[in-house]
């Protein structure tokens, strides 16, 4: 049976960093957000056609895992 494994180059934010985490990221936000700015999340992995395009086919970014 095969266990689950996070994407190379990730890692899980567990408890407790992850409490340590959202402390800092609120004390960051909270000003911005009073300021009138609003929140944006993008997407945390690209399509490698996005790459492929950009750069060409045979490059190291398109062909390292």
């Amino acid at each position: 049976m095969s266990t689950f494994q996070a994407p190379k180059g990730t890692y899980d934010l567990t408890p407790p960093d992850s409490a340590k985490f959202l402390a800092v990221r609120e004390a960051i936000s909270a000003p911005l957000r009073d300021s009138g700015y609003g929140y944006i999340e993008t997407p945390g992995f690209e399509d490698v056609e996005l790459f492929a395009r950009g750069v060409g086919e045979s490059t190291d970014i398109v062909t390292k895992e």
